[in-house]
């Protein structure tokens, strides 16, 4: 029957006698659906579970990171420089309208300080590679 039933179209009307064996050929065809909806549900569940780990794993990871960032000034070379020579580089970087006014300049500017040492701690890093 499973060999004319393939050529079967929608619109057959099946006769009581051949009912029986329809109804044994599709519950041979839903059994496997259900197991395989099953699986997929398995599937889903395990997926959720990974999103869940994942997102534990990259909030781990950015305190990690973090706290690197926030540390990393730690192995700054401009930190192991005595401090005649940060006073220097400070003035060499301020702006050349703005010297007469070092250091008060730089108390009334901290964005300004800050662009500074970036600067500084660039210019710093550069030479050290290069000793």
């Amino acid at each position: 029957m499973s060999s004319n039933f393939a050529m079967l179209r929608k619109n057959y009307i099946a006769p009581p006698e051949e009912e029986a064996g329809i109804e044994t050929v599709f519950e041979h065809k839903r059994t496997p659906t259900r197991d395989l909806d099953i699986e997929l549900k398995d599937i889903d569940k395990a997926m959720k579970a990974l999103v869940v780990r994942k997102e534990a794993i990259l909030c781990r990871r950015h305190a990690h990171q973090t706290f690197v960032d926030d540390h990393q000034f730690l192995l700054s070379g401009i930190l192991h420089l005595p401090e005649d020579v940060l006073s220097k580089i400070s003035e060499d970087l301020l702006p050349s309208d703005r010297v007469a006014q070092y250091p008060s300049y730089y108390s009334d500017n901290p964005d300004e300080i800050h662009e500074v040492f970036h600067k500084a701690q660039v210019y710093v890093t550069i030479h050290m590679k290069k000793s």
